[in-house]
């Protein structure tokens, strides 16, 4: 954008990569806008930990085109970033598994519970933090949280395989059952199914027995010390970073090693592991979170040897299935629960009980802190956040941006967002009528589209600008219709003369979507939506969907598909 004296202006470089993917769908556009919603965005703190395929990174420090997962497991990409905001109210919410969180008020979570209407624990909403907040007070008579807020866990993460200088099993086992100090393993002769399994894995290995009864072996691995003081190991049992980054089946044998060794099974197919190292404690976590498993920290307690107290020892419980096994010592492996439905992929959040769950247990209002929100590219709109892969919602432009966009250029163009309640619909408007009344750089830019003092200019007649019956920038010929209005399309049909643009934006909810009566009358109300798409002033009619994917029968993937079919070089999911 440049002024009247060609100097350039620039703005945000979220909603600049927003118009151009915008850009795609609009005929004959000269320029394009870019605007700063300052009260648009999904934001956590800047200093929560992003995975990425290099490793773990500062929210702060994440840029356009790093690449980091979604709840799926897969990679995307990083396309827009936003400035850091420092005055949005925040929230801390904590997580079973032991993470915590710091995030904006208008930040999303994908969640289930008692109180927002899931039911059967496979309906999910969509939920800002504040809204969490305010369901969380609700305690029962034994304190516990009445509103059973949850959140499931994510796919394995998919990543590479990698060259590593020790096999994973082996040195998980080895961080296990190791003496620290050599290349050596002490364990029972009733599980020598693990000294057969390193074997073939290319090592020679000596067997001798560790004591007169025959129950413990001690196995000398050769060259295995070696390996580990060339690794940072020897004397200094952690697991290196490059493991944590290798592929998910290196990853689950490393875990698998762990598991065999200091990992016990119950008879209810409960897996727990034990062990006096803090490091690989969080270690466990950390590799069973990657893999789709709900794991956290469940106490510590003292270390005993023949009645003396040696130190701490720290106790880790994993929620998992024997199809995604953390072990691979069979009687260990045959006391984990078969599933009783097939887990799936991250799908559209209709999701079985088999996927493990972790509880949202405490909720607080927090300081103020520096935030900032990204968009990733992958039709889920999430990404994974906290070094225990916390699944969580990212910024949503597109309806912003979309509007401001068209309705700049197009000043007696008209335009309407639908969503699937009026509330909605109106909160999408409030953001566009807060930036038009208060972006003293818009109104240098657009001074012959946008009032210095809308409120004043209604008084004339000239100017329409309320939530309720729209908001009209100044034009050249009068037009009944406003440039910006709002509609709520699931009570009462939809209404108006007829838009250049519509905005589907929250176009179905978690009312909706378990429901297949709701479904039809949301599919009924959505086409009499799209019959208002008759443009007057636009050269055709341009029709925006953004939503969370919460059923594969729902508004979002049905018109996505529809689009596909018809050309599928330009249709494609814009995650919001």
């Amino acid at each position: 954008l440049r002024s009247e004296t060609q100097q350039p202006f620039f703005f945000h470089q979220l909603y600049l990569d927003m118009c151009k993917l915008n850009q795609r769908y609009i005929d004959n556009f000269e320029s394009s806008f870019d605007g700063s919603a300052r009260r648009q965005g999904k934001d956590i703190c800047v200093d929560t930990s992003i995975l990425t395929n290099a490793g773990f990174k500062r929210m702060g420090d994440v840029v356009v085109g790093d690449v980091v997962y979604g709840p799926d497991g897969r990679e995307t990409k990083v396309v827009a970033v936003s400035e850091v905001f420092r005055d949005h109210d925040c929230y801390e919410i904590f997580f079973s598994n032991g993470e915590s969180v710091v995030a904006g008020a208008d930040h999303e979570w994908v969640v289930g519970g008692k109180l927002i209407g899931a039911r059967g624990g496979w309906q999910c909403a969509l939920k800002t933090s504040s809204e969490l907040y305010s369901l969380f007070p609700l305690k029962r008579k034994d304190s516990k949280n009445e509103a059973g807020l949850y959140i499931y866990a994510a796919d394995p993460i998919e990543m590479q395989r990698r060259d590593l200088p020790i096999d994973p099993y082996l040195l998980g086992v080895w961080l296990g059952d190791g003496t620290s100090a050599e290349g050596v393993i002490t364990n029972s002769c009733t599980d020598d199914q693990i000294i057969r399994e390193i074997e073939p894995r290319g090592y020679e290995v000596n067997r001798r027995n560790y004591d007169s009864r025959g129950i413990v072996n001690t196995v000398t691995v050769y060259g295995l010390r070696v390996m580990l003081r060339s690794v940072g190991v020897l004397n200094n049992k952690s697991i290196p970073e490059e493991y944590f980054l290798a592929s998910e089946d290196q990853r689950r044998d490393l875990l698998m090693g762990l598991m065999d060794t200091d990992g016990y099974c119950d008879t209810r197919g409960h897996a727990y592991f034990y062990n006096t190292n803090r490091s690989l404690v969080e270690g466990v976590i950390r590799l069973a979170s990657s893999l789709g498993m709900k794991a956290f920290s469940l106490n510590e307690k003292n270390a005993k040897l023949h009645g003396r107290i040696m130190g701490s020892v720290y106790s880790v419980y994993i929620a998992t299935k024997r199809e995604n096994p953390c072990f691979k010592l069979d009687r260990k492996l045959s006391r984990l629960n078969l599933s009783e439905k097939s887990l799936g992929v991250y799908p559209s959040f209709i999701v079985t009980s088999e996927r493990p769950r972790i509880q949202i247990v405490d909720i607080k209002k927090v300081p103020t802190v520096p935030t900032k929100c990204i968009q990733v590219d992958n039709k889920y709109g999430m990404y994974l956040c906290g070094t225990r892969l916390i699944p969580t919602h990212n910024s949503t432009i597109r309806t912003f941006a979309g509007c401001m966009q068209i309705g700049l250029k197009y000043p007696e163009s008209s335009q309407c967002i639908f969503s699937v309640e009026r509330k909605l619909a109106r909160k999408h408007l409030r953001v566009i009528k807060e930036e038009l009344e208060t972006n003293k750089l818009l109104k240098a830019l657009f001074s012959d589209r946008l009032w210095d003092d809308p409120i004043e200019a209604t008084k004339t007649g000239e100017c329409v600008w309320s939530l309720e019956d729209g908001l009209r920038l100044r034009r050249d010929r009068v037009r009944n219709t406003q440039t910006f209005e709002q509609q709520g399309y699931m009570r009462g049909a939809p209404t108006g003369a007829g838009y250049d643009a519509i905005h589907f934006d929250d176009a179905e909810n978690e009312s909706v979507v378990g429901s297949s009566d709701l479904l039809d009358t949301l599919h009924d109300s959505f086409a009499s939506a799209i019959n208002l798409a008759t443009p007057a002033v636009l050269p055709r009619p341009i029709i925006f969907v953004t939503n969370t994917l919460y059923h594969s029968k729902g508004i979002a993937n049905m018109y996505y598909q529809k689009c596909l079919s018809k050309d599928p070089t330009t249709a494609r999911i814009i995650p919001g």
